[in-house]
């Protein structure tokens, strides 16, 4: 039967966020805010897609 597989890329607010260093711990909170921001906007399509 196989799967249906949803992916979720970071959107150009949480690239900004990232910055260069990844591993840049100042950028750790912004990162995740933006994160979560963007993931409040996919919840609606994420919800369609789960049925």
């Amino acid at each position: 039967m196989g799967s249906a597989v949803s992916t979720i890329l970071p959107d150009e607010s949480s690239l900004a966020a990232f910055g260069d260093d990844l591993m840049d711990p100042s950028v750790r909170r912004p990162a995740a805010e933006a994160g979560y921001r963007q993931g409040r906007v996919a919840a609606s399509a994420l919800a369609e897609f789960w049925g």
